[in-house]
């Protein structure tokens, strides 16, 4: 990886960092910006008989140029290390989840092992996998209930991924506490359920049935 392959986005394998824009117009303008600083810096160099110092100092840049992303990723990887999530924590933040689930009597089964194995694999996030346990799509409301549930400093970063009945269709979802839904997908699922990001739903009121329904007040902010 190089500041090139960040700049057009093009490589997606090991350390990946994630661009913060959509379009490549902004990083690709900052980017000539800098060559134009340098290709000044040689001219102003020649002009001057500082070859050497320019010479000196192109090297440095190359250098950095090309080692300064992957030194991006080892300070990510330092940081995960850190602040990473250990199972016996995540099965704190799952037994919480499995208490509502069990008081409201929702219809949702939590996955263990899955939920285990996407902790390993996200590292910073605390997990719950959810299967519905009823015939029928995943709902908004069920969605924005268990988003409310897992709203909590103590779990700052989350991940919930919904399954339906029979696992065809899925829809996943990171929450942060301080700003709420970072991140859901499939896009149409979520644009259909009108889930906005970096926002959180307001839950005025729940009531629940001993059945496999339940129903939820719920006003999006």
């Amino acid at each position: 990886m190089s500041v090139v392959n960040i700049v057009f986005n093009t490589n997606r394998g090991t350390n990946y960092i994630e661009p913060q824009y959509d379009s490549s117009v902004i990083p690709s303008l900052i980017l000539l910006a800098i060559v134009l600083c340098y290709l000044l810096f040689i001219i102003h160099s020649i002009k001057n008989n500082n070859q050497n110092l320019m010479i000196i100092c192109f090297i440095i840049s190359i250098v950095f140029f090309l080692v300064a992303p992957l030194v991006l990723g080892w300070i990510s990887n330092v940081d995960d290390y850190f602040h990473k999530v250990s199972i016996e924590s995540n099965d704190k933040f799952i037994n919480k989840i499995q208490a509502d689930i069990n008081n409201q009597h929702i219809p949702y089964l939590i996955d263990s092992q899955t939920s285990e194995e996407r902790v390993k694999e996200l590292k910073t996030y605390y997990v719950v996998v959810l299967v519905k346990q009823s015939e029928g799509a995943i709902t908004k409301d069920e969605v924005e209930f268990f988003v409310d549930v897992a709203k909590s400093k103590k779990f700052k970063k989350v991940s919930l991924l919904f399954y339906d009945l029979s696992k065809a269709n899925y829809i996943k979802i990171f929450v942060h506490y301080e700003k709420g839904i970072t991140y859901c997908y499939p896009n149409d699922e979520c644009d259909e359920m009108e889930i906005t990001e970096n926002e959180w739903p307001v839950v005025i009121s729940k009531t629940a049935a001993p059945s496999d329904s339940f129903r939820l007040a719920v006003v999006w902010l």
